[in-house]
């Protein structure tokens, strides 16, 4: 992904009229209700029709606000994704400003929290990566998640960047890092029902803990450092407690 794109899906400023909060508590109203339709019966269960029903709606007023069922979805992934990046943002912001791979593990651990505080929104995110099908093929409907996942991974693609810059790392593009980084600790996270029964899996978070050490230690980081910046990471307590386990 190339550059830093801001969305703002759901939150309203404070110069809108009524008219324009109204339409936006509606929007939160329907996503919420799609969003429980995905989990209960996945995305086969989810249509403009049924979820008009769920709302009280007629499929002719859903349209108004989507314009299909890829839209929808897009819409439903842009907002999970606008809620983990501004998370990612409020983590980077606790720890040391000058010290960018505390910045990275910051930001790689907010998405191991996330998949416990919001485990619904999560799955959602588990959901799309396991589907083989293109959920979104309309490339215009799919902007908006395309934009909010680059708001979510941009502190840590930058912070890895930030890093090479600073001979703390090879160099390497930060945003490739960004994205194995996820990949790695999003796939070790479906491990999560089997934690404990796993021959020698032992603790989930250690074993995150050590991947990401691998990938650092394999970009160049020293290995002290990386311990040091673990420790001062875990010593923040809980991140993205801010997404609330219900939701």
């Amino acid at each position: 992904m190339n550059g830093v794109y801001k969305v703002r899906v759901l939150h309203a400023s404070q110069d809108q009229s009524p008219r324009q909060r109204r339409r936006e508590a509606n929007l939160q109203r329907i996503l919420d209700a799609a969003m429980a339709l995905v989990i209960e019966e996945g995305f086969d269960g989810l249509s403009i029709h049924r979820l008009a029903k769920d709302v009280d709606y007629t499929p002719g007023a859903l349209y108004r606000y989507f314009s299909g069922k890829g839209a929808l979805i897009a819409a439903l992934t842009a907002k999970v994704l606008e809620d983990l990046g501004e998370a990612v943002q409020q983590s980077v912001a606790r720890v040391d400003p000058e010290e960018p791979i505390q910045q990275a593990l910051a930001a790689a651990f907010t998405y191991r929290a996330f998949a416990r505080v919001a485990p619904n929104r999560f799955g959602l995110l588990s959901l799309l990566s396991a589907d083989p099908r293109m959920l979104v093929p309309d490339l215009a409907d799919a902007e908006p998640a395309i934009a909010a996942m680059a708001l979510a991974f941009a502190p840590l693609g930058q912070a890895l960047d930030e890093a090479a810059a600073s001979k703390q790392l090879e160099p390497g593009p930060g945003m490739d890092r960004a994205m194995q980084a996820f990949g790695t600790v999003h796939g070790l996270l479906q491990l999560r029902k089997q934690e404990g029964r796993l021959f020698q899996m032992g603790d989930l978070d250690g074993l995150i803990d050590r991947a990401l050490t691998s990938l650092l230690r394999g970009w160049g980081a020293d290995p002290a450092r990386v311990q040091h910046h673990l420790a001062q990471v875990h010593a923040l307590g809980p991140l993205a407690e801010n997404l609330g386990a219900s939701r």
